[in-house]
């Protein structure tokens, strides 16, 4: 069976003009697809001309949706999809606009990741590993976050300033039972390597035993 739509109102905005179908749908087309056909109140649109012109609406208006959330901040590739999906665009045009921006460099993921890895890095000490699940969260793959680590000079915090860190807890957490195995949960929480976990323990150890050895003499 043959179904056909008719326009009853068009409507010209800055980048696209709206169709108003009989049918109560509206489609958002751009002006540069607009150019390719002759719209007037009232002409038929056969099945053909429909699909076409749905599938660039579509297409027109996930666009405008991923740059609309792009511009409050950066995202990566899996965050916009996810965000476009949840709008209800199919998977086929969400594939085709994300390889468009990043194609355009407005979605680039290893931007992204050294710029993340950078801000982690300032705004308060953590080890790689905590930064590293972070972008992981994010839907970067190994080799991007692996590369984003290398760029962004990221290097794995001094002994010195974790040591630090695990006194600062240390001290707030008091004479609790276990303190330090909650130092070192701490620590590890933060994303510091195993074996920088171990150096800082033992060094606070050392330090507990010096002061209550001058405490019993």
């Amino acid at each position: 069976m043959v179904t056909m739509s008719a326009i009853q109102q068009i409507k010209k905005a800055k980048n696209h003009i709206s169709i108003e179908l009989d049918t109560g749908e509206c489609l958002a087309i751009p002006h540069r697809i607009a150019k390719q056909f002759q719209f007037t109140e009232g002409k038929i649109l056969e099945n053909e001309e429909y699909r076409q012109l749905k599938l660039e609406s579509e297409r027109y208006q996930c666009k405008q949706k991923a740059l609309d959330y792009l511009s409050i901040k950066n995202r990566t590739s899996h965050e916009l999809r996810k965000y476009l999906l949840k709008k209800g665009f199919s998977a086929d045009i969400i594939a085709e606009v994300t390889m468009e921006l990043t194609d355009a460099k407005i979605v680039d993921d290893i931007k992204y990741a050294i710029e993340y890895a950078r801000m982690r890095k300032n705004k308060k000490l953590v080890g790689k590993r905590l930064i590293q699940s972070e972008l992981k969260q994010k839907g970067l793959p190994n080799a991007a976050i692996r590369k984003a680590l290398e760029e962004s000079n990221y290097s794995e915090a001094q002994i010195e300033e974790v040591i630090e860190l695990a006194r600062k807890k240390f001290r707030a957490i008091g004479m609790k039972k276990n303190a330090l195995r909650k130092v070192s949960f701490f620590l590890s929480q933060r994303g510091f390597e195993y074996e920088l976990i171990q150096k800082v323990i033992e060094q606070l150890q050392h330090e507990e035993q010096k002061r209550e050895g001058v405490r019993d003499a």
